[in-house]
């Protein structure tokens, strides 16, 4: 395994972690409040102007559905580039050469 995907398999393990953490603290937060925990929409709430609110609020809204059709676009051009390579002669594949190249591995009588 390369440098590059142990940081990325870490990156994700760090990251869905905490994220998950987050929800689990929420819902616990969310689901013994009186026993002193205090969700997040109560500290929103009390702490940040409803004008930076509805700001925030709008911005997401706007800005999530496109974050997700982007990446789905993404995903979907990745998959149809590699189905196209798939689909591919080996002829017109570059790594087994010219098509008349008598170099190119086929026997010739």
């Amino acid at each position: 395994m390369s440098g590059l995907k142990v940081k990325r398999l870490v990156w994700t393990i760090v990251f869905l972690g905490i994220t998950l953490a987050a929800i689990i603290m929420e819902v616990v937060a969310g689901v013994w409040h009186p026993a002193g925990t205090i969700p997040w929409t109560e500290y929103i709430a009390k702490y940040v102007p409803w004008p930076v609110q509805l700001i925030a609020y709008v911005a997401l809204a706007v800005w999530l559905p496109f974050h997700f059709w982007r990446h789905d676009h993404l995903k979907k051009t990745a998959y149809v580039r590699g189905l196209i390579a798939g689909q591919r002669r080996p002829a017109e594949d570059a790594t087994y050469g010219h098509p008349d190249d008598p170099n190119r591995g086929d026997v010739h009588y």
